[in-house]
């Protein structure tokens, strides 16, 4: 009895080892989920700083919430987005890319928005696509957008927008 255990021995650790390397192959597979996002953020203020084809730089700060504007973002865990601005509420979807983390902060993402709001935003700014850089600070519960958009005017060789979100 005690030799046919042993002779079992080899096998048993082949299959171990061989489902071992099957369910680590399964866990490097799987999309993780960031939820650091979910919940409502509302601007704060945004920056816009340009660069003109003459090499003239160009930089404009409001602070959103303080002259009566109300903008805020909603997102869900099921990947829906919710802006509301001014009491009119318009709804997307949402996709966070994550490039690099410290903590529950993003220090380096992408957030990419499709659907009715990002249409709308695309159209005012001349985007193919809505996709910002992103950068998120837990301790303070900040969220920072910016985005890049290039073909919003002829008259300038760089344009960058900065928004500052706090939750909620």
């Amino acid at each position: 009895m005690y030799q046919k255990i042993k002779n079992l021995i080899p096998i048993i650790s082949i299959i171990l080892i061989s489902f071992s390397s099957i369910m680590c192959n399964k866990a490097e597979n799987i999309e993780p989920v960031y939820t650091s996002l979910i919940g409502k953020w509302e601007l704060i203020s945004y920056t816009i700083e340009a660069v003109k084809l003459n090499g003239e730089e160009f930089n404009y700060f409001e602070d959103y919430k303080k002259n009566g504007n109300a903008l805020a973002w909603e997102f869900f865990d099921n990947g829906i987005m919710k802006a509301t601005e001014n009491n009119v509420t318009v709804n997307s979807n949402w996709l966070l890319k994550v490039e690099r983390l410290s903590g529950m902060s993003i220090d380096k993402g992408q957030l990419i928005l499709t659907g009715q709001y990002a249409d709308q935003v695309k159209t005012a700014l001349k985007l193919n696509e809505l996709s910002y850089h992103i950068v998120t600070t837990a301790s303070s519960n900040t969220m920072h957008v910016l985005i890049d958009p290039a073909n919003l005017s002829s008259i300038y060789s760089k344009v960058t927008i900065d928004y500052l979100y706090q939750r909620l």
